[in-house]
């Protein structure tokens, strides 16, 4: 079963001391991945070898350039058993989401006009759809969803964690049963090396920096100040509302991932505040160190270009000297000849 008091990071990293961690993305459709991946890049420094933002040319073998050192991350739908080709074993990141979002998200997706085409899919509303996966689930046909929406909605989260996912059928592949899947998937929750919710995308983003050694301006240790994270609609411009009869069903087809869900949301949680408590203790050690330099600095003896103060340096009387004892000068203007140029200026003396 899965320990659900192992922090959000594991202490020991994945990759040696001595090496440069990698890391592998596994992304879940409709999660956020494409936003996601951005942000690994932009935001903190990572460079893709594989998948979306790859540096590398499909042609290239992106092993060796990971063992070069050119690139150090893997982003990609199909992560199971991708863990071979790395020099070393990787760093494990995972977004999930709420199911019900993540259903609805899934069918505005094969819905907008130019994904329609593409896939020919046929013109229907969501309770259509997921009535026809219920449907298939009690014996019914699944090519009659698949003309809707090409995805697979059941449980789709446990199924792409447990290496399950079917494509194209209502069972798990391997023969394995849903029960099965929903603990490997547990599992796995449990043991990668960052999994967080959706809902929570730009604080995500901070944990990661404080993970990574990132400082994010956007961030006061492990919780955002502002919105600032790349997550997009790609697209989607409207998410229908789901009357009780429609979630009714979304929730009787993603029951496992509900479970998932919330295994993941509590992880998440207790690692972040974990991290933040870390992050506030250095801070308050930092105040006193700063105090101190500030204090240091007050009594050091004053030095000019030519070195310390004489009056100081050498024990001297001080001389005290009144404005009143001189004389002002008068002004007057006066031509100096400057003698590189043979030109004149005026000086006010």
């Amino acid at each position: 079963a899965a320990d659900k008091k192992r922090p959000l990071v594991a202490p020991a990293a994945a990759a040696p001391d001595q090496e440069k961690p990698l890391y592998l993305f596994g992304h879940i459709p409709k999660c956020g991945g494409v936003s996601f991946v951005a942000d690994l890049v932009g935001r903190l420094h990572l460079t893709s070898c594989f998948g979306r933002k790859s540096v590398i040319a499909k042609s290239e073998n992106w092993t060796h350039a990971m063992e070069r050192g050119r690139c150090n991350f893997v982003n990609t739908e199909q992560w199971q058993g991708m863990h071979q080709h790395f020099p070393r074993p990787p760093r494990v990141a995972i977004l999930v989401r709420n199911p019900i979002h993540h259903v609805r998200s899934q069918f505005a997706h094969c819905q907008t006009p130019g994904n329609r085409a593409k896939w020919h899919l046929d013109k229907a509303g969501l309770h259509d759809w997921v009535g026809r996966w219920r449907d298939a689930v009690n014996g019914g046909p699944v090519a009659s969803a698949f003309k809707l929406c090409h995805f697979n909605p059941l449980n789709m989260m446990t199924m792409k964690l447990c290496g399950g996912y079917n494509h194209n059928g209502v069972k798990p592949k391997h023969g394995w049963s849903e029960a099965t899947c929903r603990e490997k998937a547990l599992e796995e929750v449990a043991t990668v090396w960052h999994i967080a919710p959706l809902e929570r995308y730009d604080q995500s983003l901070c944990v990661l920096g404080l993970r990574l050694g990132i400082k994010l301006p956007q961030c006061s240790c492990a919780a955002p100040v502002s919105a600032f994270g790349q997550h997009k609609q790609h697209g989607v411009k409207h998410h229908d509302e789901m009357s009780p009869a429609t979630v009714a069903i979304v929730r009787d087809l993603t029951r496992s991932d509900l479970a998932v869900y919330l295994a993941a949301s509590e992880r998440f949680d207790r690692g972040a505040s974990s991290l933040a408590k870390g992050c506030q203790a250095e801070k308050k050690k930092r105040v006193p160190r700063q105090l101190a330099a500030t204090g240091a600095d007050k009594n050091k003896p004053r030095t000019s270009a030519c070195g310390p103060c004489p009056a100081r340096a050498t024990g001297a009387p001080r001389l005290r000297v009144d404005v009143r004892d001189f004389e002002p000068l008068p002004r007057r203007l006066v031509l100096v000849k400057v003698p590189e140029t043979g030109s004149s200026t005026a000086a006010n003396l």
